[in-house]
């Protein structure tokens, strides 16, 4: 008598039916074991939670190239590194995967520049939440793709910046909350510029010049 071969299945219109996700996961690992493993992590919502950008298939199931995008499946396999253990790494969540709240941008703002130099396929950046900053990491796509540069743009600028007022005698330090958005941030560089070009423009004015 023959091996019972296991398939998983999902309920579509009320009818039982075999799970494309995982029949497409065997074809792309050709490992059965690594195929249910990794299945059975697409029905886990605290998991599937922790990605972006999933699209799902006719059967309400995940589909294998956004899963891929997100977590890199041959990688996982052979034992890289996968996108929650960078995130740790990088200082965007902690063990319980809870995005980690920092103080300010400027103890950050190397670490998300280095990771992107190391990374080609995976973006990180900072954004604000309430008072804090917070570290986003997302594989990279056409919407994101120019962020590292952004962002080495605006850290240099604004640190171009802070030389400039500092050789002019101002006494300037990055602010945990800060009175105006932009100013002295390193994520808001151009901002800040922009700033300080009004501030010049209205003195000039005030001296008659």
């Amino acid at each position: 008598m023959g091996s019972c071969i296991y398939k998983p299945t999902v309920i579509k219109n009320g009818e039982e039916v075999e799970s494309k996700l995982f029949n497409d996961l065997l074809s792309l690992t050709g490992n059965r074991e690594s195929s249910k493993q990794l299945w059975a992590l697409s029905q886990i919502s605290e998991f599937t939670d922790t990605l972006s950008d999933l699209k799902y298939d006719e059967n309400g199931e995940v589909t294998i190239e956004s899963l891929d995008n997100a977590i890199k499946i041959k990688d996982l396999i052979e034992g890289k590194t996968t996108l929650l253990t960078e995130k740790r790494e990088v200082g965007a969540i902690d063990e319980n995967n809870e995005p980690i709240k920092h103080d300010n941008a400027e103890s950050i703002i190397d670490r998300v520049i280095n990771f992107n130099k190391d990374n080609t396929n995976l973006v990180a950046d900072i954004s604000k939440v309430e008072d804090k900053y917070v570290i986003n990491v997302n594989t990279k796509n056409i919407e994101n793709e120019n962020v590292p540069n952004e962002l080495m743009f605006s850290n240099s600028l604004n640190n171009h910046l802070r030389m400039l007022m500092n050789s002019l005698g101002f006494d300037v330090a990055v602010k945990d909350k800060l009175m105006h958005p932009g100013i002295f941030d390193p994520t808001q560089g151009q901002e800040t510029a922009n700033t300080l070009k009004t501030v010049i423009q209205v003195v000039k004015g005030e001296l008659g010049e």
